[in-house]
């Protein structure tokens, strides 16, 4: 995405007239969402100025600001003050229409710690068993019979979820592969 992301933050591209972010919090929006914790870093300044609290689009916008070389695992324990005991985890570079009520009936009718929508592609970096259940996730991609990839949106049990990290500087990919 360079050089727009010279600076720029990613979720700050405008597509079609408004941030790309913004289309990930109207979709969250129209599906009931209305409170959000943005875990920001690189330009983060760009999203507050843009965003403010939210209520311009009736939302209500909250930050948990860190330095640029976090990963998602140190930005959520950073912010687990703020998060709800079961929360919605997006990274803010993928768009994909998605019924939230249907992905919430999948995670509450299999009592996992943490669900996420996956997508085919190969090579990947997960494999599913028949009732999509996680068999391997490998981040590094070592394994070419991989078929698919997290697309970074996910239902997390808070509780259950940072009961994973070995310490508040683990990557987020060290705990969904200790899941």
């Amino acid at each position: 995405m360079k050089p727009y992301t010279d600076n720029t933050p990613k979720p700050m591209i405008f597509c079609d007239g408004k941030p790309f972010l913004w289309y990930i919090m109207q979709q969250l929006f129209d599906q009931g969402v209305r409170r959000f914790i943005l875990l920001t870093g690189y330009l983060s300044e760009q999203i507050e100025e843009y965003f403010g609290n939210g209520e311009l689009w009736n939302w209500d916008i909250q930050y948990s600001k860190g330095p640029v070389d976090w990963d998602t695992g140190k930005r959520v324990w950073e912010a687990r003050n703020k998060l709800d005991d079961l929360f919605l985890l997006l990274y803010s570079d993928n768009f994909t229409p998605f019924p939230l009520d249907k992905v919430y009936s999948v995670h509450n009718k299999n009592q996992t710690s943490l669900t996420f929508m996956a997508a085919s592609k190969n090579p990947g970096n997960i494999s599913l068993d028949k009732l999509g259940f996680v068999q391997q996730y490998d981040n590094h991609r070592s394994s070419l019979d991989l078929d698919y990839v997290e697309i970074g949106y996910m239902i997390i049990e808070k509780d259950k979820t940072l009961s994973f990290y070995e310490n508040p500087e683990c990557s987020f990919s060290s705990i969904l592969q200790r899941m």
